[in-house]
């Protein structure tokens, strides 16, 4: 008896083995890790190819691998695989963008995070491993309009008539001073917009004339006045720009 207790001891000590072995918890997870694994090598093949085809620069891989983790993530909470991307469909886009949304994300973070989505999937389109790009049929979530608020005209004087006096020693500084005041009254006196004022030559100033030739949007070539204070202003700094 006691050697027929003896033999039964390694069996059920094998079951117990065997069942740990066979853990369904265990498989589930080491099968979630598979699946996340081979999502992985997915994003890093598209990363790689951005890399390549298109240039993309390191903080724009960098975005796009954590975009596309967080909807590979958010993928498997609906039971479904990116690294299977054909069972993703236009709704699932969708609802990552209505998570993102109740999240908190910004609009401006959710349309970035779609257009790394709608590159994965051109990738993938490209590669034969999808036929269709899902995520171009999802519309951009519509932007909040912020417009710049605009100096009235009292707030424009008094930056104008500022002190202008600089000590000195600083006559670095003193120049600087010079040249941003002659950049603002181009900017107020004459109207021009801030990549006219910076693309102007000094050919492109008839102070005799009091006019400006600028180079407006379009590359068409356009006269903008020059007012008195502004044609002041930027004597003053063409005299102190050879130093």
């Amino acid at each position: 008896m006691s050697g027929g207790k003896g033999g039964e001891t390694p069996k059920t000590g094998g079951r117990k083995r065997q069942r740990g072995a066979c853990d369904p918890d265990a498989a589930k997870n080491a099968n979630k890790a598979g699946k996340a694994d081979q999502a992985g090598l997915l994003i890093d093949a598209f990363l790689a190819w951005q890399a390549v085809q298109k240039g993309a620069s390191e903080a724009t891989q960098k975005a796009y691998g954590t975009d596309l983790a967080q909807l590979a993530a958010f993928l498997r909470g609906q039971g479904v695989d990116l690294a299977r991307p054909r069972e993703v469909s236009r709704r699932h886009i969708q609802a990552f963008l209505a998570w993102l949304f109740r999240q908190g994300e910004a609009k401006s973070s959710m349309a970035r995070k779609l257009a790394a989505v709608r590159s994965f999937f051109r990738f993938l389109l490209r590669s034969g491993r999808v036929s269709e790009n899902v995520a171009a049929q999802v519309r951009n979530p519509r932007q909040e309009k912020r417009h710049p608020r605009a100096l009235n005209v009292d707030e424009a004087f008094a930056l104008l008539d500022a002190p202008k006096a600089a000590p000195p020693s600083e006559a670095h500084a003193a120049r600087l001073l010079c040249r941003d005041l002659a950049l603002a009254e181009l900017l107020y006196g004459s109207g021009l917009r801030i990549s006219e004022a910076l693309g102007l030559n000094l050919d492109d100033v008839q102070a005799h004339s009091r006019v400006l030739r600028v180079m407006g949007k379009g590359s068409r070539e356009r006269l903008a006045p020059l007012s008195d204070t502004s044609c002041a202003a930027l004597s003053a700094w063409l005299g102190e720009r050879p130093y």
